[in-house]
């Protein structure tokens, strides 16, 4: 393979891996090959419009006639159709090219049954990978815990609770995160399509205000991005499909000002102990949407975000909003920050005067 070109490239979903094949053979480089899933081969060749898809082909326990022949019938129906076998990876995925027909049919799965079934392929294969992981945790788990009972030293119960800690937090994240890999394999030929239009990019950043948050959605905006979605620390933005994009932002307290000023009472459930009801947010919105504004997004039943392309839409009230924390865990960081800044000076003044 030393007449390749090769790439290293891992990707999380299978969208953006066809994506980005697609695009490599767009500037000439059409996949030869793969290794570990993240080790890509290609040709030099003229730059065409290729078309990639996936599907996996493993062997069962106690196959029936129609698991053996499964492979070799998809084979046969996707050259047909003018799909042809690449490569496959080590965990028996195999990779399928087509060129891009302008009048012809361009999907490799021709309805959802077929999709889904492709979907339970990978979940097999991740659901057994997962129980692996558990299994083999706990066996070392069992093992570090009887060397600690024989030899208690200090630095065993650090290997064990470091072991135990990253084995929750990954398993945690994988539980989290396979949905939305099934979601995505379901994807069509039309909703890639429609992704690489609305291309877009994804920061990551700590905002705790919302004035530091308007700030920088102001910035992205002036580049010619708008916000799609956010969470604690990242955000994703895509192309903006207006020249200018205004942000507006709408809290609880922002809500209940403008029903005191009404002489309506506030929004508040005294049963809600843990900030569950969005009853505010129903009444945000509709005050929003009067004046035509866009719904963007919320986050943590905390805030509201709208958008509009012509600021003199937005409301008096909404253009003088608070500066407000807009996570709880901007809210806990500050208080720890306060406390132990007040704890140090308490411990400083005290160590000063002798006590």
């Amino acid at each position: 393979m030393s007449d390749l070109y090769k790439k290293f490239k891992c990707f999380l979903y299978v969208s953006e891996e066809q994506k980005w094949l697609e695009e490599m053979a767009l500037q000439g480089y059409i996949l030869e090959d793969i290794k570990m899933g993240v080790l890509f081969y290609f040709k030099k060749d003229a730059p065409k419009r290729m078309l990639y898809e996936y599907d996996r082909f493993f062997q069962k326990k106690q196959p029936t006639r129609d698991d053996i022949l499964e492979k070799e019938n998809f084979l046969q129906m996707a050259e047909e159709t003018g799909w042809k076998e690449v490569t496959h990876d080590e965990t028996l995925t195999y990779y399928f090219a087509k060129e891009y027909e302008e009048d012809g049919f361009n999907e490799l799965y021709i309805d959802e049954e077929s999709k889904q079934k492709k979907v339970d392929k990978f979940r097999t294969l991740y659901e057994s990978q997962t129980k692996s992981l558990i299994h083999i945790s706990a066996i070392i788990s069992i093992l570090l815990f009887l060397f600690l009972l024989f030899i208690p030293q200090k630095w065993f119960l650090y290997i064990l609770s470091g072991y135990l800690s990253v084995s929750f937090l990954y398993l945690s994240y994988v539980q989290s995160f396979l949905p939305k890999f099934y979601k995505d394999l379901m994807l069509s030929r039309d909703d890639l399509e429609e992704q690489k239009k609305n291309k877009t990019i994804k920061k990551y950043r700590f905002i705790f205000t919302s004035w530091k948050l308007q700030k920088y959605l102001k910035k992205y905006a002036e580049k010619g991005w708008e916000l799609v979605s956010m969470n604690s620390f990242s955000y994703v933005f895509q192309k903006c499909s207006q020249p200018s994009v205004h942000y507006v932002i709408d809290s609880n307290s922002m809500v209940n000002t403008r029903r005191k000023i009404l002489g309506l009472d506030k929004v508040h459930d005294t049963k809600d102990w843990m900030s569950l009801s969005h009853d505010w947010q129903a009444m945000s919105l509709a005050y929003a949407e009067s004046y035509g504004l866009e719904y963007l997004c919320a986050y943590e039943n905390r805030i509201m975000i709208y958008k509009v392309y012509d600021a003199t839409k937005i409301p008096e009230d909404l253009q003088k909003s608070k500066n407000l924390f807009i996570s709880k865990a901007a809210n806990f960081s500050t208080y720890m920050l306060v406390c132990g800044i007040i704890g140090f000076i308490i411990g400083f003044c005290m160590a000063a005067i002798g006590i």
